[in-house]
């Protein structure tokens, strides 16, 4: 098993780093300048290797936004909104392959469905998802590594089958806690109930790899609460294990909340 934790600064040195470890964070759109002339797709790609690919396909839905993210992602998808946005990324995967060229073999070292929550997709669109990304991109699903997000109440037996189907050697759940108060207090739409029934049906799906993510530092846990949930946790025998500090960012829901405590708090 893999015991991994985030962390936003530079790693322990070998010596005493008893788990690996990595940085987690993302560009900030104010990282980011427009470019005074729009180079074509296909010049930028021009120089550089094909040979190790990486794809990722990012699905920006949610059941519910957690309290603690700040990600890219909504809340539902009304008036077949994931059609027109499956609809969308097809195009964009058809651009960019067209972009990356011919003179040279292209070919994909990995893959990964993130999000938002990938299996917030139906198992039908998980098809045309997989579809995207081998008959558009070129990626051979079933011979390189597929990571795959989901959670609990989207890890259902026909998602499951799909991504077990069509290659997927890791999925990974966002668990959190398996402390039900701890969870609400996260803004978790889950009960324990409802985890470990997803954690059995993605074990009975055989996929290889199960990561789940725990989170510390949430807001009324203790020791004995969170060992609680990290032995929850180790008797599904995941193969790994990632372990998260909880960090409220602005806008947030999260922030939000403490901010609304601060200004009663302060009206007190």
């Amino acid at each position: 098993m893999t015991i991994t934790t985030g962390t936003t600064g530079t790693p322990a040195p070998p010596a005493v780093r008893p788990y690996e470890s990595y940085v987690y964070a993302y560009p900030h759109k104010t990282a980011y300048r427009p470019l005074a002339d729009r180079p074509a797709l296909r010049s930028l790609w021009a120089a550089e290797p094909k040979d190790a690919l990486s794809l990722y396909l990012h699905i920006p839905f949610c059941e519910v936004r957690c309290g603690f993210c700040n990600l890219f992602t909504r809340i539902g998808a009304p008036e077949e909104l994931t059609t027109r946005y499956l609809d969308a990324l097809d195009r964009q995967a058809l651009a960019v392959r067209e972009a990356l060229g011919d003179e040279e073999p292209v070919r994909f070292a990995a893959a990964a469905f993130g999000g938002g929550t990938p299996t917030f997709l139906t198992a039908g669109e998980l098809e045309r998802l997989c579809d995207i990304a081998e008959k558009r991109m070129g990626a051979d699903l079933s011979a390189v590594p597929l990571s795959v997000e989901t959670s609990p109440s989207t890890a259902t037996a026909d998602r499951l089958a799909v991504l077990a189907g069509r290659g997927t050697t890791r999925v990974s759940i966002g668990v959190q806690s398996f402390v039900d108060e701890e969870a609400r207090a996260a803004v978790r739409p889950q009960r324990r109930a409802d985890v470990e029934a997803a954690l059995g049906r993605i074990r009975d799906a055989r996929i290889p790899v199960l990561n789940i993510d725990l989170i510390y530092g949430i807001d009324g846990q203790t020791e004995r609460s969170w060992l609680a949930s990290l032995d929850a946790a180790l008797a599904w025998r995941p193969e790994e294990l990632y372990l998260y500090p909880l960090y409220v960012r602005p806008l947030t829901g999260l922030h939000r909340l403490g901010a609304a405590a601060d200004a009663e708090a302060q009206a007190l």
